[in-house]
């Protein structure tokens, strides 16, 4: 029985200096990494302007292709990709029976 509790005292240091070495400051030469995506010196809104105010409605409409509001190629030809290699519908039913 007290091997149980020499060895629980011993893991529970070992977890606490663990969790404390996450804590350990840095040297004086350490340098921040370098971001590899170009990001945006300033964000842009369907607006045109931060912080504009959206008149609210009383249904909310979905665009039918929200995606492209993000103006990203990427993910824009990620979608149409998606779009152009996903089953229709009936197809997914016909496969089913």
């Amino acid at each position: 029985m007290s091997f149980r509790i020499a060895l629980r005292a011993k893991e529970s240091v070992f977890c606490a200096l663990l969790a404390l070495s996450g804590c350990a400051a840095v040297g004086p030469n350490y340098t921040s990494p370098r971001l590899e995506a170009d990001v945006p010196a300033h964000w842009t809104s369907p607006t045109g302007r931060a912080g504009a105010a959206v008149e609210k409605q009383e249904v909310p409409v979905q665009p039918s292709k929200w995606w492209t509001e993000l103006s990203d190629s990427a993910l824009n030809q990620l979608v149409m990709k998606a779009f152009e290699t996903s089953p229709t519908l009936e197809a997914a039913m016909a496969k089913l029976g």
